[in-house]
């Protein structure tokens, strides 16, 4: 007669997707990361073919209104990538305190454990013959 391995099997599957689940939170976000990132360089591209179209042309404007447009777009890339460094310390930030939870918690499970009564006695008291 053959042992039945399903239970076993579904045990395995089940471990499995637990361990999964974290990397498919991490893949998730960096794909949202990935996909704003490349949102961002769509619009700069578009811009700059924009740009370039347009002096082709021939109606550009004057020199210092480029460059003060230059500028605008300078400082509007270092808003955007200063906003996505700002998010991703968010994230790792709530990451940090998640951690910190679940220490704190597992600290005050032991220290319930430990303030048992008697439970500083237990050990003396499970070999007396050792002392």
């Amino acid at each position: 007669m053959r042992p039945n391995l399903r239970p076993a099997r579904r045990r395995v599957r089940r471990s499995a997707a637990r361990r999964r689940r974290p990397d498919v939170a991490n893949l998730t976000a960096r794909n949202g990361r990935l996909s704003a990132h490349i949102t961002r360089l769509e619009q700069r591209l578009s811009e700059n073919l924009g740009q370039a179209a347009w002096e082709a042309s021939g109606i550009s404007a004057p020199a210092d209104i480029d460059t003060l447009t230059h500028r605008a777009t300078e400082l509007e890339q270092q808003v955007l990538d200063l906003h996505a460094e700002l998010v991703e310390r968010g994230e790792d930030l709530a990451a940090a305190r998640a951690a910190n939870r679940e220490l704190t918690a597992q600290r005050a499970a032991d220290r319930a454990i430990a303030s048992r009564p008697g439970a500083c006695c237990d050990v003396w008291s499970a070999a007396p013959s050792a002392l």
